[in-house]
């Protein structure tokens, strides 16, 4: 569940760019997405979704990972796991 702050709440409607640094596991949230993109070989929104969860988290190692995944797959032609 998404709590926000008294102070939060009194600034108005919100984007949920806005709110994902403030929910303690969007970075896993957007990395599983990018995942499911990926299988769907919608690589370009895997590409933002992960930039996202790097974004949120620096260094997420399993983001970086899958951006590697991605790269190899999308760049390189390749529809394999290692």
């Amino acid at each position: 569940m998404l709590g926000l702050t008294l102070q939060e709440t009194g600034r108005g409607v919100h984007e949920w760019s806005e709110l994902a640094a403030l929910y303690s596991r969007a970075y896993a949230d957007y990395n599983n997405a990018a995942a499911a993109f990926m299988q769907k070989r919608q690589y370009g929104r895997a590409e933002e979704l992960l930039a996202a969860s790097l974004q949120i988290r620096p260094g997420y190692a399993v983001a970086e990972f899958n951006l590697g995944l991605l790269y190899k797959k999308w760049i390189g032609g390749q529809h394999d796991m290692l």
